[in-house]
């Protein structure tokens, strides 16, 4: 199984019987032993890269660095661990695990990788944790793994730490393609490797270039103490500027606050001004809106004697017919009166004649 160069630290399984021929030509040996019990399942081939970020970590803790190391463990088998790095926050672990995780714990299995802090005092402190599902068999997976901080332990919840990992799980069945997938594994990790080389290379030449400059000022004092005092001379003519500029910027605030206070008072006279306007306006719709109820009274007692008026001329009306009725009335009573007392003249007269007559013919 090749390494390339990897630490291969142990591999990882239940303790027992005799090793499977096919498996035990492949697997390398470990250095702390062990024994394969059964050729099913599958092994799982981890390697711990290298982290960063570690740094930001302890900005909350009483130190600057830690001894970092990283606990794996897979599913409930035994946990592995790497060595630890002392005083480094980018540490370059470059360590190889081998775990045979049994048939039944391969579907919805999990890897839970944990950062530590050694303590050589105090116990070991917990840093930051991630986990990941087993990846799919036979494929070669790369990761860049976001660590999660502790914060009961006053890790910088802000921080953002990684871990870089490669991982395959080969199933015992297909043991024969395990070199080939190893070795794209390894070319991945290699990949990955030169990368972080860049950088450092790159970081190394910055560094090398802040050096060159710094040599080279210590060779230019006299070019440094000239453009020291052309710098002094310039520094008095921009604070002299400065001034000029301040008497300036003084001389116009003081303008704008006068044209300020000028306009605050026309304003206030303005508004005097409109407030006396509004009261006489409001003053004269108080007046207006007298008079208005005023005649509207007065309309409605004109109204209302009016009407009495009219009563009293229908009342005057029906009295007058009622003394016509009145009168016709009498009128009639007398001349019916008179006729009756002629009516009795005239009878009598007649009884006057008659006995007249009687009394000549005796």
């Amino acid at each position: 199984l090749p390494s390339n160069s990897f630490q291969v630290k142990t591999y990882t399984m239940g303790a027992g019987a005799s090793v499977p021929e096919e498996i035990a030509c492949i697997l390398p040996a470990p250095e702390n032993g062990g024994a394969i019990s059964s050729s099913t399942g599958a092994i799982f081939v981890v390697d711990i890269i290298s982290g960063r970020g570690f740094s930001k970590l302890t900005s909350t803790c009483d130190r600057d660095v830690i001894d970092p190391f990283v606990y794996v463990k897979v599913n409930e088998l035994p946990s592995e661990k790497t060595d630890a790095k002392e005083n480094e926050t980018k540490p370059f672990f470059n360590q190889r695990f081998i775990f045979l995780i049994p048939q039944d714990q391969i579907e919805g299995g999990s890897v839970r990788f944990t950062l530590m802090d050694k303590d050589t005092m105090t116990t070991d402190d917990n840093m930051a944790v991630v986990k990941m599902d087993l990846p799919p068999s036979n494929i070669p997976t790369m990761e860049r793994l976001n660590l999660v901080p502790n914060q009961t332990l006053g890790m910088n919840s802000e921080a953002e730490p990684k871990l870089d990992i490669g991982c395959i799980l080969i199933p015992v069945s297909d043991m024969l393609k395990a070199p080939v997938l190893i070795e794209e594994l390894n070319g991945q990790i290699s990949a990955l490797k030169s990368d972080d080389e860049a950088d450092e290379a790159m970081k190394a030449d910055l560094l090398a270039q802040i050096e060159d400059m710094v040599i080279d000022d210590a060779d230019d004092e006299a070019q440094k103490a000239d453009m020291m005092e052309k710098l002094n001379t310039l520094s008095a003519e921009m604070e002299a500027a400065k001034q000029a500029e301040a008497e300036v910027v003084a001389a116009h605030e003081a303008a704008v606050q006068a044209m300020k206070d000028d306009m605050a008072s026309k304003e206030a006279e303005l508004n005097t001004a409109q407030e006396e306007a509004l009261s006489s306006l409001a003053s004269a719709e108080n007046s207006e809106e007298a008079q208005k109820k005023h005649i509207e009274t007065i309309t409605a007692l004109l109204n209302q004697t009016k009407d009495q008026l009219k009563e009293s001329r229908d009342q005057n009306v029906n009295a007058q017919n009622r003394i016509r009725e009145l009168e016709c009335q009498v009128g009639q009573q007398q001349a019916s009166s008179e006729k009756e007392n002629a009516n009795k003249n005239k009878n009598k007269l007649k009884m006057d004649l008659m006995g007249k007559k009687k009394k000549k013919k005796k």
